[in-house]
């Protein structure tokens, strides 16, 4: 039997052979001569084991798979951030913090009174959380 090369690029440090039955272990990005059927056998799992002459290509792919991943990560952050940004009614009145969506009506308007603020109060047929965003808009300028 002839042996072939192959290298285990999965995210651990070492990999033991539990599939073919040799217990043989592989330790990260090092090739490893192993018989051809073990070689058929274990380069079915291809996110695992790689030919020897493909690891530059894998490991190339695995990078910007990589990168990838942590760019859609940081965007999806900053999504987050942006979306807490705009469903956050914490503004400054007076200099001061206020959550105007714990307060009624009445009391945004007596904080927006003290602060000497020219924001009308709220409008007749105009809902609480509707004068809480427009005063959150104004605000928020």
């Amino acid at each position: 039997m002839s042996k072939v090369q192959i290298v285990y690029i999965g995210p651990k440090e070492r990999k033991r052979d539990t599939i073919t039955g040799s217990r043989q272990v592989f330790p990260r990005l090092k090739p490893i001569e192993v018989t051809e059927e073990a070689a058929a056998i274990l380069l079915r799992f291809e996110n695992t084991f790689v030919h020897v002459d493909k690891l530059e290509s894998k490991i190339k792919e695995q990078k910007e798979a990589e990168a990838h991943k942590a760019a859609l990560e940081e965007e999806r952050k900053k999504q987050a951030e942006l979306e807490a940004e705009q469903a956050s009614f914490l503004v400054s009145i007076g200099g001061e913090e206020v959550d105007i969506s714990k307060l009624a009506a009445a009391k945004i308007h007596t904080y927006i009174v003290a602060a000497g603020l020219d924001i009308k109060g709220q409008q007749s047929g105009e809902s609480a959380d509707d004068y809480r965003k427009r005063v959150r808009s104004e605000l928020k300028g």
